[in-house]
This record gives structure tokens, C-alpha cells and sequence, in this order.
């Protein structure tokens, strides 16, 4: 095994081990014993476990926002793909045992690390966001009339709202279908009238099958 396949295997184990046991509670030994490897194979790669777990979530993130626009590319206009990015942020943080639930659980405990990861890309994120709106007025899903900076804004702040459920045992509160109709609504409001009146039921089963595809390529990959 490469000193890069290791590295990699150690943040996969421990992302699975944070998602379960939360930070506080997951210690390097146990990260190590799961790995196969002494804590001293562990520490050349990383300085710690905050490290650990802080390159581990960066990790994570990178590949989230990677899947976001891999989403993009297989949804029919920019509207589609705006509601399919942004329905897999929230049916992730519903999903049992979700690395990216550790992520946001443990926030406060190494903030300023994670903040600094966060303020990196945040503004990458939002400009690719602000294109696909840009293709959607483009294809006729969207209206020409929204500004692409506020919906971009509203939508983020929709879907982070809506994940919270997820991340903190709230969901017989806020049931997933629920959660995804509110997001749906907003969306919905920003398409044409033409695009509205015309029947999606197609597009939609075309960008399910499309994201079974894209979501058994991701697992495999995982293995």
C-alpha cells in the first residue's frame, strides 16, 4: 500500500468512526487498531487526531462538493440541477450514521480550523452555484428576471436550514419528504411558465436513473 492509499485508508476508517462515536469519544489507538497499523505508522501522516479529523471533514467536504457537480452534469437544465444538488446536501444529513453529521456535530470544539476550510471555499462553491442558475435562464427553466448571487444565497441558506433536522435527531419533526417539498417550493417558484406547464414526470425519472448510476459508481469507488 502506497503512503498515499494509507493516508486515505486511515481517513476513510476514520470518518466512519467519527460519523459513529462522535469526536470526543473516538480515540487514535481505536483508529489504528480498525486500520490494522500502530499509532506510530498513524502519526506520520498526521500530527493528531484534531488533525486527523480536520483533514479527514476537508476530505469529506471536497468529495461532497465534487458529487455536487458531478449532479450537475447529468441534470437536464440548471433548475434540475440546482434542486438535485441541494436535495442530496439534505437526504445526506437524514442518511443514519453520516460523516458529515460528525462533521457540523463537532463544530465547536475545533472551529477556527474547520471555519478557515469553510471560508475556502465557500466562495468556489457559490460561483459555480451562480452558473448553473446563469444555465438555467439560459435553458428556459429559469426565470430571467432572478438575480443569480440572491438565489444562489437563498437556496444555500434553504438546504442548510432544512439539513438540520438531520444532524440533530429532529427528523420525526421534520420528516425527509417534508424537508425536500420545502426546498421543492422554493425552486419551483423560480422556474418559467413554460417550463412549469410543460410535464417533468420524464426528466425526473431520467435524472433518478442518472443519480442511481452516479451513486453506485461513488460506492464502488469507496470500496
Amino acid at each position: 500500500m502506497s503512503a498515499e492509499e494509507r493516508r486515505q485508508q486511515i481517513m476513510d476508517i476514520a470518518a466512519r468512526l467519527f460519523a459513529e462515536q462522535g469526536y470526543h469519544a473516538t480515540t487514535t489507538r481505536q483508529i489504528s487498531e480498525a486500520c490494522g497499523i500502530n499509532d506510530s505508522l498513524l502519526y506520520q501522516h498526521f500530527e493528531g487526531k484534531e488533525d486527523l479529523f480536520i483533514q479527514t471533514m476537508s476530505d469529506l467536504h471536497t468529495k461532497m462538493v465534487d458529487h455536487w457537480w458531478e449532479i450537475a452534469g447529468y441534470s437536464e437544465n440548471g433548475l434540475e440541477a440546482l434542486r438535485e444538488i441541494h436535495r442530496d446536501h439534505i437526504e445526506d444529513s437524514y442518511s443514519a450514521g453520516s460523516a458529515v453529521s460528525a462533521y457540523h456535530t463537532e463544530l465547536e470544539s475545533i472551529a477556527d480550523a474547520l471555519i478557515t476550510h469553510y471560508a475556502e471555499t465557500f466562495r468556489e462553491v457559490n460561483d459555480e452555484l451562480e452558473k448553473l442558475v446563469r444555465k438555467g435562464i439560459k435553458d428556459g427553466s429559469i426565470r430571467p428576471d432572478v438575480d443569480p448571487g440572491q438565489v444562489v444565497m437563498t437556496v444555500r441558506a434553504i438546504a442548510w436550514f432544512l439539513h438540520l433536522p438531520g444532524l440533530f435527531k429532529l427528523k420525526k419533526y421534520v420528516p425527509l419528504d417534508k424537508a425536500i417539498g420545502h426546498l421543492d417550493a422554493y425552486l419551483d417558484s423560480l422556474s418559467t411558465d413554460k417550463y412549469m406547464a410543460e410535464n417533468r414526470a420524464e426528466k425526473k425519472e431520467k435524472v433518478e436513473r442518472e443519480r442511481g448510476k452516479a451513486e453506485e459508481k461513488r460506492t464502488a469507488k469507496a470500496k
